[in-house]
């Protein structure tokens, strides 16, 4: 009997715990389905434009991901770019699609978006440039459908 319940009493944690888990939703940052979004690199006071092709985004479909580098107008093309999608309270595996330079400082990559089976909908695309020795991360938290 002491056994049960010590594993019942388990149980309600481990449920607890998932449960508190999947529960944190990230906010919605980025409304990418209506437009795109942008972000300044506060130090470096580089623009940061993030799009994702075709709208509304969908997963488990073919998606082109732009993303455009400028500073004070003009277009960054020295830049080194890796894009991480994750989506936030859960591992959905590694989704890091390659980022190339393709010309006047806009970089592209096509890659999927996989369908969350607990049915969340909320990703995050954390972008990281390298440029001149220095990195900086952007994120941006969106919704798919």
């Amino acid at each position: 009997m002491k056994k049960i319940l010590i594993l019942t009493f388990l149980l309600i944690l481990l449920t607890n715990r998932v449960y508190g888990q999947m529960s944190k939703e990230a906010t919605v940052d980025c409304q990418i389905n209506k437009t795109v979004c942008v972000q300044e690199i506060g130090y470096d006071k580089i623009k940061v434009t993030f799009d994702i092709i075709p709208k509304p985004v969908e997963f488990m479909k073919e998606l082109t991901y732009k993303i455009t580098l400028t500073k004070n107008d003009k277009p960054i093309t020295d830049a080194k770019i890796t894009m991480d999608l994750t989506m936030p309270g859960m591992f959905m595996g590694t989704n890091r699609p390659v980022i190339k330079h393709i010309g006047t400082g806009v970089y592209e990559g096509k890659g999927i978006i996989p369908r969350c089976p607990s049915g969340r909908k909320i990703w995050r695309a954390n972008i990281k440039i390298e440029r001149n020795d220095t990195s900086s991360i952007v994120s941006f938290t969106f919704e798919g459908k």
